[in-house]
């Protein structure tokens, strides 16, 4: 199990290069924007075959900047991985078992308000009212990564533990009469 933590943070930190959400409009997909531009900001190019449902005031309004959520969950995927190699190096992988459980903790948390983020930001925007986020695999592969670093870290010290052999009974009938 503690192999599957550093494989999870590096697994993260590979999809935040994915397209994290697609914007789209009455079904018409407008613009992409991956993980690492929600952590860096970025001026979104929208899709020109929906040039229909893009109107000036939305064309000039498609700068994207950093998003606070996006940069705590990168910033915990990197800690969570960094710690445990710093841990794995001086031997120490059992003492970092509830910092990996809050590092995990709080990337499933931002990402879930990176979520309600990016939809409320829509809802309050005149201009976006018709426009709808969907989040991508990318972003519920994070989410999940996060959920099960998080629970297998938590519950590392229930796992099923192998019980001694048993230990054969004396023959006393070998052993002679002991007087």
């Amino acid at each position: 199990m503690k192999a599957f933590t550093p494989t999870g943070y590096l697994l993260i930190i590979s999809l935040f290069f994915f397209s994290f959400c697609d914007f789209s409009c009455t079904g018409v997909k407008l613009a992409s924007v991956s993980g690492m531009d929600l952590v860096t900001g970025k001026q979104v190019d929208y899709n020109h075959q929906a040039d229909e449902f893009v109107d000036e005031t939305m064309k000039s309004n498609l700068t994207l900047d950093p998003v606070l959520w996006a940069d705590l969950s990168f910033a915990a995927a990197i800690i969570g991985l960094s710690a445990f190699l710093v841990m794995a190096a001086a031997g120490r992988l059992d003492s970092g078992r509830w910092f990996h459980v809050v590092t995990s903790g709080i990337g499933a948390v931002c990402q879930l308000a990176l979520m309600f983020h990016i939809k409320h930001l829509l809802a309050e925007q005149k201009d976006f009212e018709l426009i709808h986020a969907d989040f991508t695999w990318a972003y519920w592969m994070v989410f999940a990564l996060f959920v099960l670093i998080f629970f297998t870290r938590l519950l590392s010290p229930f796992r099923l533990i192998k019980a001694p052999a048993p230990q054969p009974e004396p023959d006393f009938q070998k052993l002679g009469n002991i007087e």
